[in-house]
């Protein structure tokens, strides 16, 4: 069974008291790829940092579509950053099938601080009510 449409992407930004969650677009690869090749990232999950740039373009490209390749299932995924900053601190994905959501924010650093356990929680509170109206009954979180 296929997931109703997305709205505009505008419409999928997110904001909580402490974090915007901007829709990734391959124009947000550059900076993300500053976040994402620290290692320490991985420390605690599997996956590497990405190889360069041009890698990183192209599979945000893929994301941009924001499904499946069969439609059964919708790809959100959002960079993160600090409200009233420019930086991006890392990304939140979610998966979302008719009969629940799968959550999870792999790559968030924060100064290197433990401060990105407060942050995943931030995250948690951005509970967008879309995944509501797409159908789907529950949520499952991996942060």
């Amino acid at each position: 069974m296929l997931l109703p449409p997305l709205p505009e992407i505008d419409a999928l930004a997110l904001r909580n008291d402490r974090l915007d969650l901007i829709p990734i677009t391959r124009t947000h690869a550059p900076a993300m790829f500053q976040v994402l090749k620290d290692p320490a990232l991985y420390e605690y999950q599997t996956g590497s940092p990405p190889a360069d740039v041009a890698l990183l373009t192209r599979r945000y490209e893929f994301w941009e579509g924001r499904r499946s390749p069969d439609g059964s299932e919708l790809w959100l995924n959002w960079a993160l950053r600090l409200q009233g900053q420019e930086e991006l601190i890392g990304h939140l994905q979610a998966g979302v099938l008719r009969d629940h959501a799968d959550v999870a924010a792999p790559g968030v650093r924060y100064r290197g601080s433990k401060s990105s356990r407060g942050l995943a929680r931030a995250q948690r509170r951005s509970r967008n009510p879309r995944f509501d109206q797409s159908g789907a009954r529950g949520q499952h979180r991996s942060c």
